[in-house]
C-alpha cells in the first residue's frame, strides 16, 4: 500500500514537471514570437523614418494647390438652395463658408472615425497606420489581395490638389512630404475644410456641402446621423450608389455601428438609422436662376450668393408667370417679367425674368427685367411729384389739353381726342400726354433728366436728344430702374439703393487669400471663394460723376450739367409731394375684381409707343411690384397696352400677395424732424405760448444832438388820367369802305410831369398798330366788334369798344 502511494507520487511529480517544462517552452516561444514583431515593426519604422528624413531635403516647399473651381450658386433668406449652375468642368461644386457656417461636431466625428481616426494628433502623416498598413501588405503579398492604405485625411486633401493619377510609391511619399507641410502652414479645422469641400461624391458633385444639398435638399446643419454616415464612407468609392448600392449600404452600416460603440450615437438611434434607405439624386430646376445670373455679372468676382428672395414667393410668382404667359399667347404676347421689392428694407423679394427660364423657343433665358425699353407714361408720376414741390402745380390745377406743337414735337393722347383743360389730377390719373409735355416743358427737361439720371446712374448726359417726349418714355429704361424709382417715391423721396443680398461680415478676399493661416500657393480654396465683400459692394453702383463729367460730357453741355448735378439735392422729392402723388394714384381699378383691393394699391401704367412694351408700377404699403410684358424679338401687338396686359397681372400678384399676407391701407410717411443741414430760412416771432405775433410796430432812435434839419419831403402830386379817347365813342357802330376811313381821335391835357408832345401808343383788337404824338391815328377795322386801348408814356391809359360794318 505505501509502495503504491510513492508511484503515484512519483507520477503526478513527473507530470507536473512535463507541464512546466511546457509552459516554460510555450513561453519562450511566446517571447521570441513577440519579440520578432516588434523588431519588425522598429525596422519598417525606421525604414520608413529615414525615406521621409532623405527626400525631406528634396521637398522644401508647399507646392501649388489646384482645387475645383466653384459653381455659381444663390440661396434664399433662408439658406435654401435657389440655383446652381455647373462650373467650367461641368461639375458642381459648393464650398462651406466659413464665415456663414459650422460644420457640424457629428459629421466631423464620423469622418475622421471612418478616415483618420489619430488625424487631431498626427503632423500630416500616421506612422502607426503606415506601419500597419506596411506589415499587412508585405504579409498578403503572395494572396494578390488589395493592398491596404494608410492615407491621412492631410495626405488625401494634398492628393485632391494635386491632380496626380499615379498611385505608385514615390508619389505617396511625395504626398507624404506634402501633407507635413500642409500641416506647417494651416490648421486642422481648415485643413478638414479642404478635404471635405473637394472630396468627390460621385455624378459630378464635388464636396460634401454639394452633396448634401442634391443628395437630401438640406444644410449640413439638418443632416441625420444615417445621412452623415452615407456621407462620411461615400468618398471612398463614389460611384457605389449606382454600380452596387448594397455593398455602400453595408458600408454605412458598419460606420454607424462603430460609431455606437464609439458613443458617438445611442443604440435607439443606430437601430433608427440602419433603416434608412439611401437616397436618390435631387436635382431641381434653377430658382430664380435669371437672379442668380444678374449678380453674378454685378460682382464678377463673386460665385456664392446668399439673397433675401423668398423661396415660396418665388416659386408661387414663377409658376403664375408661366400660366398667365400662355394665356397671352394667342394675342401674339409672348414674353413677361415682374420684380417684387419690399418697401421697408429694400429687399429684393421675388425676381422673375421671364415667363420660363426654360423655354428656350420663346428666349426665356433673356432677363427681361434688366432689358431697356421705352418706357412710355411711367414717368409721369415722378414729374408731378416735382411739379408740385416746385409750386407749378397743385392736384386742382388747370392745364391745358390741345393739339400743340413744339417746334416740330406735337404730341398726342392715346385716345387721339382731346379735353381742353383738365386738372393735374385727372391728367394724371387718365394719363394724358399733352399736358404734361406741357408741364416738362415748364419745369425744365434738363432738370428732370438730370434727377433721373442722378438716381438711376446712368452715364448718358445727352439730355437733348430726347427732347420734351422724355416724359412719354423717349428715354429707354429697365424694369429694375423703374422698380428702383417707384420704391423712392415710396420711401417718401428716399432713393436709396437696393439691398441686393444679405450683408455679413466684411472680409477682404484679396487679403484673406495671403493670410497667416493660408498659404499663397493654394489656388481656388473653399474658404476663400464664399467670403463676402464689403457691404457697401452689395449694392448696385452709381456712375462716379465727375470722372463722367471730364470723360463724357460734351463741350458745350459741361456748365450745365455740372450746375444740374451740384444743384439737385439728395432727396429731390419731399416726403409730403411724394405722398400725395401716390394718394393721386390710389382706386384706379380694371374691373369688379380689382376693385376690392385697388384702395390699397397706387399703380401707374405704360405703353410703349408702337405697342411694343405695357409696363404697371405698383406700390403698396409693403411691396413695390414692377411688372413688364411684351416680346423679346421686338415685335408689337395691338393687345399689348399697359392697364390691359401688364396691370392685369399686376393685380393677379397682388392677389396671391393679399393671400399669403392681408395688404394693408396705405400709410403716411413717418415724422422725421428738421433736417440737420437745413440752413435759417427766416425769423418768426413768437409769444410766450409759441404762437406767432406780430413784428414790432416801430424802431426806437435817437437824433444827434447838433444835427441838422431834416429837409422837407417833396409835396404829394396825384396823377389824373389826362388821356381819353373822344372817338370812336364807347358802343358805336361805324360804317368802313375804301372811301370812308375812321380816324380816333384823343383829348390830352398837359400835366405837371408830363412833356409836351408825349408819344402815345395805339393797339387795336389786341394788335400794336402805330405810336405817336398828334392825338389822332387812322384806324383799319374788322367786321363786327372792336376794341381800341391807348396808352402813353406816363402809364395813362384808356379803352373803348365799337362796333363797324365793312364794305
Amino acid at each position: 500500500m505505501k509502495n503504491h502511494s510513492k508511484i503515484n507520487f512519483k507520477t503526478k511529480l513527473k507530470s507536473k514537471l512535463k507541464i512546466a517544462k511546457f509552459a516554460k517552452s510555450n513561453k519562450a516561444r511566446l517571447y521570441k514570437v513577440i519579440s520578432y514583431k516588434s523588431i519588425a515593426n522598429i525596422i519598417v519604422c525606421v525604414v520608413v523614418c529615414v525615406v521621409l528624413g532623405v527626400f525631406l531635403f528634396f521637398y522644401t516647399s508647399l507646392k501649388p494647390l489646384y482645387f475645383e473651381p466653384e459653381s455659381l450658386v444663390s440661396f434664399d433668406k433662408n439658406g435654401e438652395l435657389l440655383s446652381l449652375f455647373v462650373n467650367q468642368n461641368e461639375n458642381f461644386k459648393i464650398s462651406i463658408d466659413a464665415q456663414k457656417e459650422h460644420i457640424p461636431k457629428m459629421l466631423q466625428d464620423f469622418v475622421l472615425l471612418y478616415e483618420d481616426k489619430r488625424f487631431l494628433s498626427h503632423f500630416g502623416v500616421d506612422m502607426l497606420s503606415i506601419a500597419r498598413a506596411a506589415k499587412s501588405n508585405l504579409m498578403n503579398f503572395a494572396s494578390q489581395s488589395k493592398p491596404q492604405g494608410a492615407s491621412t485625411i492631410s495626405m488625401q486633401a494634398i492628393k485632391l490638389g494635386m491632380h496626380n493619377p499615379n498611385r505608385d510609391i514615390a508619389t505617396k511619399i511625395q504626398e507624404s512630404l506634402q501633407a507635413v507641410r500642409l500641416e506647417w502652414n494651416l490648421p486642422k479645422e481648415h485643413i478638414f475644410r479642404l478635404y471635405v469641400d473637394n472630396a468627390p461624391y460621385g455624378n459630378n458633385i464635388i464636396g460634401i456641402k454639394t452633396a448634401s444639398l442634391l443628395y437630401f435638399d438640406k444644410p449640413l446643419a439638418r443632416l441625420s446621423p444615417a445621412q452623415i454616415a452615407f456621407l462620411a464612407v461615400l468618398p471612398n468609392a463614389p460611384n457605389l450608389l449606382q454600380q452596387n448600392p448594397q455593398k455602400l449600404r453595408a458600408k454605412r452600416d458598419n460606420l454607424l455601428l462603430r460609431a455606437k460603440n464609439a458613443s458617438l450615437i445611442d443604440e435607439l438611434t443606430y437601430k433608427l438609422s440602419i433603416l434608412e434607405p439611401l437616397p436618390s439624386l435631387h436635382r431641381q430646376n434653377s430658382i430664380a436662376p435669371h437672379y442668380t445670373m444678374f449678380l453674378a455679372k454685378t460682382f464678377p468676382d463673386r460665385k456664392v450668393f446668399y439673397t433675401h428672395i423668398d423661396k415660396s414667393i418665388q416659386i408661387r410668382f414663377e409658376s403664375l408667370a408661366k400660366n398667365y404667359a400662355q394665356t397671352l399667347q394667342p394675342q401674339q404676347i409672348r414674353n413677361l417679367a415682374f420684380v417684387l421689392i419690399g418697401a421697408e428694407d429694400k429687399n429684393i423679394i421675388a425676381y422673375v425674368g421671364s415667363q420660363d427660364f426654360y423655354d428656350l423657343a420663346n428666349y426665356g433665358q433673356v432677363d427681361g427685367i434688366q432689358a431697356k425699353r421705352n418706357v412710355g407714361s411711367t414717368l409721369k408720376p415722378f414729374l408731378y411729384a416735382l411739379s408740385l414741390d416746385e409750386g407749378l402745380i397743385t392736384p386742382q390745377t388747370k392745364l391745358l389739353d390741345m393739339n400743340a406743337f413744339f417746334g416740330n414735337f406735337n404730341p398726342q393722347n392715346s385716345s387721339l381726342r382731346f379735353s381742353n383743360n383738365q386738372s393735374a389730377l385727372y391728367a394724371l390719373r387718365q394719363s394724358l400726354n399733352v399736358p404734361f409735355v406741357n408741364l416738362l416743358n415748364d419745369y425744365g427737361q434738363e432738370r428732370f433728366f438730370y434727377f433721373l439720371r442722378q438716381n438711376l446712374g446712368f452715364a448718358d448726359m445727352e439730355y437733348k436728344r430726347y427732347g420734351l417726349s422724355l416724359i412719354l418714355g423717349a428715354k429707354e429704361l429697365s424694369l429694375f430702374d423703374l422698380s428702383k424709382l417707384y420704391l423712392g417715391l415710396r420711401r417718401g423721396g428716399d432713393f436709396a439703393e437696393l439691398q441686393l443680398e444679405q450683408k455679413s461680415t466684411p472680409q477682404d478676399t484679396s487679403k484673406q487669400n495671403t493670410s497667416k493661416d493660408e498659404p499663397k500657393n493654394i489656388k481656388n480654396v473653399s474658404a476663400t471663394q464664399n467670403t463676402s465683400q464689403n457691404p457697401q459692394n452689395l449694392e448696385s453702383k452709381h456712375v462716379h460723376l465727375d470722372s463722367l463729367l471730364q470723360n463724357q460730357t460734351p463741350k458745350k453741355d459741361k456748365d450745365i450739367s455740372k450746375d444740374f448735378i451740384d444743384y439737385t439735392p439728395q432727396t429731390p422729392i419731399s416726403k409730403e409731394a411724394a405722398f400725395m402723388t401716390l394718394q393721386d394714384l390710389l382706386d384706379i381699378y380694371l374691373d369688379v375684381s380689382s376693385m376690392r383691393i385697388a384702395s390699397k394699391i397706387a399703380w401707374k401704367s405704360g405703353t410703349s409707343f408702337g405697342n411694343y412694351d405695357s409696363w404697371a408700377l405698383g406700390v403698396s404699403d409693403r411691396y413695390i411690384l414692377g411688372v413688364w410684358a411684351g416680346n423679346f424679338n421686338a415685335k408689337s401687338s395691338v393687345a399689348l397696352t399697359g392697364r390691359g396686359v401688364a396691370g392685369k397681372m399686376m393685380f393677379e400678384i397682388f392677389e396671391v400677395l393679399e393671400s399669403i399676407e392681408p395688404l394693408r391701407e396705405f400709410q403716411d410717411f413717418k415724422e422725421i424732424g428738421l433736417w440737420s443741414n437745413t440752413p435759417k430760412m427766416r425769423e418768426v416771432r413768437i409769444d410766450s405760448n409759441g404762437y406767432r405775433t406780430l413784428q414790432e410796430p416801430y424802431t426806437i432812435a435817437y437824433m444827434p444832438a447838433f444835427a441838422k434839419p431834416l429837409r422837407l419831403a417833396p409835396q404829394a402830386f396825384i396823377h389824373k388820367n389826362d388821356l381819353k379817347i373822344i372817338y370812336p365813342s364807347q358802343g358805336i357802330l361805324l360804317q368802313q369802305n375804301k372811301h370812308n376811313k375812321v380816324v380816333a381821335k384823343l383829348h390830352t391835357q398837359k400835366s405837371l410831369d408830363s412833356n409836351q408832345g408825349s408819344e402815345v401808343y395805339y393797339f387795336l383788337n389786341g394788335e400794336f398798330i402805330g405810336q405817336n404824338s398828334r392825338s389822332h391815328i387812322t384806324l383799319k377795322l374788322q367786321n363786327g366788334k372792336n376794341t381800341l386801348y391807348v396808352i402813353n408814356q406816363n402809364g395813362q391809359s384808356d379803352e373803348v369798344e365799337f362796333y363797324a360794318i365793312t364794305r
